[in-house]
């Protein structure tokens, strides 16, 4: 992706906050993946009784570690909240253990918070023990970008500039959101995004997912919805629609992308159930296919576009 290709060259905590996030959502789908124990048990079972299970205490404790260090990262991993609360409701529908689960996710929050209490310290000291996040500070800071209220005469009004600006500036948007790819290219990748996203119907047809898949599935969508109601919500104030603040859930968004291809390409096998030579290698032919469209983008935006607009001579 030629914009987030652009944002990892900066210099800033924006990968390392992906990277974390990434890794904590990693966690979570492992833990949604294990198996669990059936029994009902009133008391928290001795460590040796759940060796790699959703219960195990060592995934949890990883868990809060990197929650820990994504809270002194980044905000845009606080979302690892919301994922963990979404974690705890998923198994709580698979599972009878009515004190190991709360405890496990207790653990893993007590010490993710223990791990960032410095930071929020340091920031209670700085801003005020009524703005340890910042945001009051930051909204003072920002006191002279449009609001959204100031552009639109309603959020209504503002809805299509919004999405569309959102779309592209997800893609490919660069310098201070002045430098535009041509319209054909956006025409292009929205017919991508489209084509991917309506390949999710044969993949659904195709596929037997198991209940941990569900689960895995459903978590990846809250991740998405999660990242993307923060994303609304700041620009219910100061109008943000930029594509980079989805950056957070594009783990998420490229897994969904994937199976949306993936379904086409399975399809495509079945067509050619005839010639079976041809039916396997139609995902090398999808995967080096999209591999090259990808690097072509990127050199077309890197000196069709950012190199003759941004780059001083």
């Amino acid at each position: 992706m030629p914009q987030h290709l652009a944002m990892m060259g900066g210099v800033d905590n924006d990968a390392l906050a992906e990277v974390v996030l990434a890794g904590i959502a990693l966690g979570l789908l492992r833990i949604l993946a294990a198996p669990h124990t059936n029994q009902p048990v009133t008391a928290l079972p001795s460590e040796a009784a759940v060796p790699e299970t959703n219960l195990d205490r060592r995934r949890w404790l990883v868990l809060g570690i990197l929650m820990g260090i994504g809270f002194i990262t980044k905000s845009t991993t606080y979302v690892s909240v919301g994922l963990l609360l979404v974690t705890f409701v998923l198994l709580w529908h698979e599972t009878r253990h009515v004190i190991s689960l709360p405890r496990r996710v207790f653990e893993a929050g007590m010490l993710s918070l223990l791990i960032g209490s410095p930071w929020f310290a340091r920031d209670a000291t700085t801003y005020g023990a009524t703005d340890i996040l910042g945001l009051a500070r930051h909204n003072a800071v920002v006191a002279g970008q449009p609001q959204t209220l100031q552009l639109f005469p309603s959020y209504l009004a503002a809805l299509p500039d919004f999405v569309q600006t959102l779309f592209r500036s997800f893609w490919g948007q660069f310098g201070w959101m002045g430098v535009i790819l041509d319209s054909r290219i956006y025409v292009l990748l929205f017919a991508f995004s489209v084509f991917a996203l309506l390949g999710l119907v044969p993949f659904f047809v195709q596929a037997r997912l198991t209940r941990a898949q569900i689960r895995q599935l459903f978590l990846l969508l809250a991740w998405i919805a999660f990242v993307l109601l923060s994303t609304i919500a700041y620009s219910l104030d100061f109008y943000q629609a930029q594509g980079r603040y989805l950056f957070p859930a594009l783990g998420a968004i490229a897994i969904v992308m994937a199976m949306g291809v993936r379904g086409w390409l399975a399809a495509g096998e079945v067509l050619l159930a005839r010639a079976p030579t041809l039916g396997h290698s139609l995902p090398w032919v999808g995967l080096l296919t999209f591999g090259f469209a990808a690097i072509v983008l990127d050199l077309v935006c890197l000196y069709r576009f950012i190199v003759p607009q941004l780059v001083v001579r």
